[in-house]
Parts: structure tokens; sequence; C-alpha cells
């Protein structure tokens, strides 16, 4: 595998629109995903990527009981977990 930098990384996430964002979810922890945005807005510098839903889902309830995620990107024979 190639050593890749981070600056390589982020134009790659770039150009990937749609990401799966993967959280716990529930009172047993169980796995739940579901695609995301990154409005290909990702920092050259170091990676960084937003990913926005509304306060009053699912998503945002995963987040408060546990701050474990992941987001998985993909695109021809590029993949990506962070």
């Amino acid at each position: 595998m190639s050593e890749r930098i981070i600056s390589d990384i982020a134009a790659k996430l770039k150009s990937i629109d749609i990401a799966m964002l993967v959280t716990k979810t529930g009172a047993e922890g169980a796995i739940a995903a579901r695609p995301m945005s990154n409005n290909k807005d990702v920092s050259a510098k170091d990676g960084t990527t937003y990913h926005f839903a509304t306060d009053d889902g699912r998503i945002d309830d995963d987040l408060k009981r546990s701050d474990q995620c992941g987001a998985t990107y993909s695109s021809g024979e590029f993949y990506c977990a962070v």
C-alpha cells in the first residue's frame, strides 16, 4: 500500500459528496449507518469535514449517547474510513 499525506486524502474526500456515517444507536448500542453529504467541504490542511443533521433526530440522539462514530468514503478503488 502506498503512503498518502493528509492533503492528498482530503482532496480525494472533497471529490466524494456522500459518506456513510456510522453511529451506535439505541440502548443496546447497535450499529446504524446512513448516507450523509459532506458538501464537498474538506480542509486540505487537516482533512476536517462537517456533516450536518437536525438536532431533534436519531443521529443527534446517537451522538449524545456515544461520541464513537465513523464515516466511510468510497470512489472507484479508493476507500477511506475515519
